[in-house]
């Protein structure tokens, strides 16, 4: 019984029981994307920033990350963040480490 219903349903593909529940995980995907275009542009622009804050972590305590939104650097940042919140702006998903933003250009 349960073979035939896992045959069935593996043809189908994801489909999901509310239609509210599809329109969130598409907007989360969309904001995403979204996201990740600004942070490919925020790194093409300041590129000699983001040089300078990569040394900056290498030669002192220093632990820069910026917010693609509002371009305000945050401390405390790890070489690997990708979409920390803000503090400044309030963005939930908007710091990169520098090392990270470079990856992308």
């Amino acid at each position: 019984m349960h073979k035939e219903k896992a045959k069935e349903r593996k043809g189908q593909g994801f489909s999901c029981k509310g239609k509210k529940l599809c329109y969130i995980i598409s907007e989360m995907k969309n904001e995403k994307a979204e996201i990740q275009d600004r942070a490919v542009t925020f790194a093409a622009k300041n590129q000699d920033q983001l040089i300078e804050a990569i040394e900056r972590r290498q030669t002192s305590l220093d632990n820069p990350g910026f917010c693609v939104e509002c371009g305000e650097e945050r401390d405390g940042c790890e070489p690997d963040v990708r979409q920390y919140p803000c503090e400044s702006c309030g963005c939930s998903s908007s710091v990169y480490a520098p090392e990270e933003l470079l990856f992308l250009i």
